[in-house]
């Protein structure tokens, strides 16, 4: 992590600051883009009447590259979560959000002008459920929570997205409440064909040879579950 200064208007329409840490994250993005996927550490009780208040981590989802075509394709990664909002009460808080970065890597610097979001912690999803997150590692499908995990099978195959598991809790956070099956909370879309970003690919070994092919990944389960939460989504 390396410090620094996230500044912005409060709503009075005054200029405001918080002190972060800023470390890089992901794996593909990091890899690919231009612009690194970050998370961001707040100091304790720097957050205090802010926007950032009652959150000490947060991912920053950045574009992958500067342009307004990757701006637009945050804002179809950001419309992903909250259409997910609508299929399970288990989800990630996020925000949408306009950023200028200034990059100081020599004396001039260069400020670039972005399309953004951020994205709540998982420890923040636990508590505001009373749940516990699990530990990576692999969970066998009857441990999770079966109306659940369904409907996020269907959500994944309605914005076609192949790179998750919950087995191996692949861009899949898991929760525990008490005796009660894992809960499933998905996250991270860009790979979706909802999004068709030109670096997305299918996940490994898929019968499909590019995200816009819409492949199941879900596990066979009742007639009556699956007819129930067919008929959930048509609601919609």
């Amino acid at each position: 992590f390396f410090p620094t200064f996230i500044k912005f208007t409060n709503e009075e329409g005054k200029p405001d600051s918080v002190p972060v840490n800023l470390r890089g994250r992901g794996k593909s993005r990091r890899a690919q883009c231009y612009f690194t996927p970050l998370w961001l550490k707040i100091p304790k009780g720097a957050t205090k009447n802010t926007p950032f208040e009652g959150n000490r981590s947060l991912k920053l989802v950045l574009p992958c590259q500067e342009g307004e075509s990757f701006n637009h394709l945050i804002v179809k990664e950001y419309m992903a979560y909250k259409l997910y909002e609508q299929v399970s009460p288990y989800f990630f808080q996020t925000r949408l959000i306009n950023l200028t970065l200034t990059d100081r890597q020599n004396k001039k610097g260069k400020t670039y002008a972005l399309t953004a979001f951020v994205l709540e912690d998982v420890d923040n999803v636990a508590e505001y459920h009373e749940a516990k997150t699990k530990d990576s590692g692999l969970i066998l499908p009857q441990l999770i929570n079966d109306t659940l995990a369904l409907k996020q099978d269907f959500f994944a195959f309605m914005i076609g997205n192949t790179d998750w598991s919950n087995t191996t809790q692949h861009n899949v956070k898991m929760l525990i409440k008490g005796d009660e099956k894992y809960i499933p909370v998905a996250y991270d879309f860009d790979y979706s064909g909802f999004v068709n970003a030109p670096y997305a690919i299918p996940y490994d070994y898929l019968p499909i040879k590019k995200v816009t092919e819409r492949l199941y990944r879900g596990i066979c389960r009742s007639d009556g579950l699956t007819k129930f939460v067919r008929d959930d989504f048509l609601k919609y």
